[in-house]
């Protein structure tokens, strides 16, 4: 009994077998999934002689694809003035810019530029003696990402004479910022955003200006007009800020007597190189490439893509007037195109309109 049992067993086992394997030759064969092999090393290449370019405007662009793999970013750089910390931002498909940390990196001459850290408060350091030449060549790696949904990936770069800060591009900025977008994707318009940032308006303690290139960021008055700050890193510094909120008088060709707060002064955005017409309290030698602005009311501040920015007319106005809840086009001195919201405007305890602004912003990255 057990011997046939064992057969019927042996018999049950073979058939499923049997039919297991026709089924298998009767399924269709699977597509075969794509391999990458890492491709090759896209290299975008950054040449800045500082003496000979403006270095408030620099853009580069890459098309890379998902089985790139790496990429670099080969800074050549020329200046006239020392050189100690390099920046390094990334935003990616318009999400909130982050800091980088490439590792230390060796260049052709055998330096090496030491990796930093949030705690450091740089990306990389110079080598001791490089910013004695006041030139390095370096090649940066940055990852290329696999996934099929990536669109962009925005860096935004600058070097400084001392230690600068992440959250603003003009803090002791002597190279910069410079724009590297890699491409996953064709799209119309390339653009990033930020909201909730908060503005102080020229005699606010103390004052603020906006930056869109790049990274959206409020830079501090504190860090412009710092005591050793000289003239040429105010100038650089209010050149790399794009709008800036003041209080002007009801005839909206100066300051009041008292810095905007004479009788019916009125809150509005300006571009940052205006200060030298309309007056200030501060020195106003700084600062020389203006904004233009128009207001707009055609869709939601929410609802903008990167196509609609890209679409905005040119505006022309030098200024415009700040309400609550406003929306407004502007143009950037490099071109860049964008859109903003104010909200939470706050009167200042000597009276005037608006010392303090909300603002929600998109802006394109690059040009």
């Amino acid at each position: 009994m057990k011997r046939v049992i064992k057969y019927a067993s042996l018999l049950f086992v073979g058939t499923a077998m049997l039919v297991a394997c026709s089924k298998k030759e009767d399924d269709p064969t699977p597509p075969t999934t794509p391999t990458c092999d890492g491709g090759s090393v896209k290299t975008v290449n950054v040449v800045i002689n500082a003496p000979n370019t403006p270095d408030y405007a620099k853009s580069y662009s890459q098309n890379v694809t998902k089985c790139d793999g790496t990429a670099k970013i080969h800074l050549d750089i020329t200046s006239t003035k020392d050189m100690d910390k390099i920046y390094i931002v990334r935003s990616s498909d318009n999400g909130v810019p982050e800091p980088v940390f490439p590792g230390d990196v060796k260049n052709s001459n055998g330096n090496t530029f030491t990796n930093g850290s949030l705690s450091k408060g740089y990306s990389l350091d110079l080598p001791d003696g490089i910013s004695s030449y006041k030139a390095f060549i370096i090649d940066v790696p940055v990852n290329v990402r696999s996934s099929d949904a990536a669109e962009s990936d925005v860096y935004t770069i600058w070097i400084t004479n001392g230690t600068g800060s992440f959250a603003a591009t003009g803090k002791k900025a002597e190279i910069g910022p410079i724009v590297v977008t890699l491409k996953y994707k064709t799209v119309a318009s390339t653009y990033i955003t930020a909201t909730g940032i908060q503005l102080g308006d020229q005699t606010a303690t103390p004052p603020s200006y906006l930056s869109t290139d790049g990274i959206i960021s409020a830079i501090s008055g504190a860090d412009i007009f710092a005591g050793e700050t000289t003239d040429e890193e105010k100038k650089n510094a209010l050149n790399s800020a794009d709008i800036n909120l003041v209080s002007i008088a009801s005839d909206q060709t100066a300051y009041g007597t008292t810095c905007g707060n004479a009788t019916g002064a009125k809150p509005y955005f300006i571009g940052v190189g205006l200060r030298k017409d309309l007056g200030t309290c501060l020195s106003n030698t700084e600062g020389t490439d203006a904004t233009v602005f128009a207001t707009y009311t055609t869709k939601s501040f929410e609802s903008l893509t990167a196509a609609d920015i890209a679409a905005f007319a040119t505006p022309s106005n030098d200024r415009v007037e700040v309400t609550e809840g406003g929306v407004y086009v502007f143009q950037t001195a490099d071109g860049r195109k964008g859109a903003i919201k104010a909200y939470s405007l706050t009167k200042a305890a000597t009276g005037r309109l608006a010392a303090t602004v909300k603002v929600d912003v998109k802006v394109q990255a690059t040009k």
